[in-house]
């Protein structure tokens, strides 16, 4: 029963989904599937809201048939259609679904991930994970994903929620007005009487758009979260005892033509802790990116990377932050085993930027 795989990974939650290549990960204490999110032992669905930048709708209502809730009321909120041709058909076919599609400028992306899920006792449940809703992403790619206790409504006796407050209620609602969309508005009105203080993590949003300040923008966030919470062990700032921060994702985007254009920020907002200093020479980014052995060789073979040549000719600069392990010995990547989307290859001679 999917509850008890739950509870088995308190108190953290965290889980991977099950992949169909990998037969160990089918039987895994901390790996799912979409399905299992349904499950009946978690709750009886009522309603579910999902936030996702790419989605087949045909595999995401059939997972819901799969769990026998094919007629719940599903509302979708998604940037790109995985198979665009089909959705003609498709809102006469899920008369139960109501969608909205997220528009975008040039310089503003739509890359949220979440599900919440109402059930019949009125107790709400958050899913944060880092697959679209496709079946590629579900069944052949690794990801990961959180899961948070049913979160029942606020005591009608004291009508205030109980417990340490991480802000993830009031965050949780600015994130979903900013969406400003008719289709949220009774998603808002469920999460304002629910009681979110079994949740002891902190929500961490990015909103569509150009953020200088604020909440709006995660990586002020993230520093602040950091600055106030985290504590460095001892003798870090001596130079044996150098820090790295670790970042790993199948996909790599346009970061400039320099680390300054835009990773710089990224790097020194993760950097933050009580005791840190803007000049702080010990902020080592090191990005794990899989090689063409980790492919052949992994259970994430049947899924493509998503690293064009012609990106990585711009940025060649980004290569010196790449690592993979030899013998149990971090390396750096040489050129050759960085894999890169053939459809896409441009053979042109990298262009030279001064770094």
């Amino acid at each position: 029963m999917m509850f008890s795989k739950w509870s088995a990974n308190e108190p953290y939650y965290l889980f991977f989904n099950k992949l169909a290549s990998c037969a160990e990960t089918i039987e895994h204490i901390n790996a799912v599937f979409f399905k299992e999110l349904l499950c009946p032992s978690m709750g009886q669905v009522k309603c579910s809201l999902h936030i996702t930048n790419t989605v087949d709708v045909r595999w995401l209502m059939s997972m819901y048939a799969l769990m026998n809730i094919a007629m719940t009321p599903v509302t979708l909120i998604y940037g790109t259609l995985d198979k665009p041709n089909d959705f003609d058909t498709i809102k006469y076919q899920y008369p139960m679904l109501t969608y909205a599609r997220v528009a975008t400028g040039p310089y503003s992306k739509h890359n949220s991930k979440m599900s919440i899920f109402k059930y019949h006792d009125n107790s709400v449940r958050i899913v944060i994970y880092t697959a679209d809703l496709t079946d590629d992403d579900w069944s052949k790619c690794n990801n990961g994903l959180w899961i948070s206790p049913a979160c029942p409504p606020v005591s009608e006796d004291t009508g205030v929620e109980k417990g340490k407050n991480t802000y993830f209620k009031p965050n949780l609602i600015y994130y979903l007005d900013s969406y400003r969309m008719d289709i949220i508005s009774p998603w808002v009105e469920t999460i304002r009487i629910v009681d979110f203080s079994s949740i002891k993590v902190f929500l961490i949003t990015s909103i569509p758009g150009e953020h200088q300040k604020g909440r709006d923008n995660h990586l002020n966030v993230v520093a602040n979260l950091l600055k106030k919470h985290c504590v460095m062990p001892k003798g870090i700032d001596r130079e044996e005892n150098k820090w790295k921060i670790i970042g790993v994702s199948p996909s790599i985007g346009d970061l400039g033509k320099y680390f300054s254009h835009w990773l710089k920020l990224f790097v020194t907002s993760l950097s933050h802790h009580k005791r840190y200093k803007e000049d702080s020479p010990h902020n080592r980014f090191n990005f794990i990116y899989p090689s063409d052995k980790n492919i052949k060789q992994g259970c994430r073979m049947q899924c493509t990377t998503r690293y064009t040549r012609e990106q990585h000719d711009e940025q060649i600069w980004f290569q010196r932050s790449m690592r993979y392990t030899l013998n149990g010995k971090e390396k750096i990547t040489n050129r050759t085993q960085i894999i890169i989307n053939k459809k896409k290859l441009n053979r042109k001679k990298p262009k030279k930027n001064g770094i």
